[in-house]
């Protein structure tokens, strides 16, 4: 970042009601995270981890600098090292180069200011796969309402909102016949 402080962002790191979690999800104003968490009942389901929309704003206005996350996490810096060594690839350092430079210049998609988050999320994940009854009931509810996201329903729904194009009836076996005529 631009002014040399390391940014922190916000994240949840003691167990909280549903209630209390049901907020938190409110704060986040990301469309992706918001359609898939309250049809899941994101409050008992669903692991929220990340920048909110005000913390990614107020990144990036300070001038978002990737490899200030990297130099600061040794955790992740050992884990960027590794892929960048050849380690995943049989030895080709080239490999991976690119995804690397382009992470520690770039991250457009904030990954390394995400990442201690993840961690922290991925730890209340383990904690709550421990309670197999709890986890079992989640993963249910989980699978019984993922209905919501089928392929059809999203086409349909940029179709209208944001591509604002109509869907057009088709004429089975036009096709065919148009091949049949070309032959």
């Amino acid at each position: 970042m631009a002014s040399g402080a390391a940014f922190k962002p916000q994240v949840e790191t003691k167990e909280v009601s549903a209630p209390e979690r049901a907020k938190e999800i409110e704060k986040h104003t990301s469309a992706a995270v918001i359609r898939l968490g309250s049809p899941v009942g994101a409050a008992e389901n669903f692991f929220l981890f990340g920048l909110t929309a005000a913390e990614v704003e107020r990144l990036k206005a300070g001038g978002y600098a990737p490899r200030e996350f990297y130099e600061s996490n040794p955790e992740l810096r050992e884990a960027i090292d590794l892929i960048s060594s050849g380690f995943f690839s049989n030895g080709d350092r080239a490999l991976f180069q690119p995804l690397v430079e382009s992470l520690i210049t770039r991250d457009d998609y904030m990954l390394l200011a995400d990442y201690q988050a993840y961690v922290e999320c991925q730890q209340s994940v383990s904690r709550a796969y421990s309670d197999q009854s709890a986890w079992t009931r989640m993963s249910i509810l989980n699978c019984a309402r993922v209905g919501r996201f089928s392929s059809d329903r999203s086409i349909r729904e940029y179709c209208r909102d944001i591509w604002n194009v109509r869907p057009i009836q088709s004429v089975a076996g036009r096709w065919v016949r148009l091949r049949t005529a070309v032959d």
